[in-house]
């Protein structure tokens, strides 16, 4: 799979060609290998939008921040809406973060 990572703020965008960006967000491999290297704690991750995906590491406050403001851009006049929540990556998959 041919993708880049971009890196704005403490938020990292995932691009990939296409619409349906958001379903690498079910792809354990693609966490795992491709984007650990952004990564050095758990990862918080946005899809609100099939053609969206974002992602920060939890260690950093302000990143998840960032990751709702993505999802405030997104929200309310967003193609395709998936998720208006913020998720954590945890061993035993993702989970919806408490506030």
């Amino acid at each position: 799979m041919k993708f880049r990572v971009q890196i704005n703020g403490l938020v990292f965008a995932v691009l990939i060609g296409g619409d349906f960006k958001a379903s690498t967000f079910l792809l354990d491999e693609f966490w795992d290998r491709e984007l650990r290297e952004f990564v050095k704690g758990e990862f918080a991750a946005v899809i609100p939008a099939r053609d969206v995906l974002a992602f920060c590491d939890t260690r950093f406050a302000e990143g998840v921040v960032e990751l709702q403001q993505v999802i405030d851009r997104v929200w309310p006049t967003g193609d395709h809406l998936i998720s208006n929540k913020i998720y954590v990556r945890r061993p035993t998959g993702w989970q919806v973060r408490q506030s």
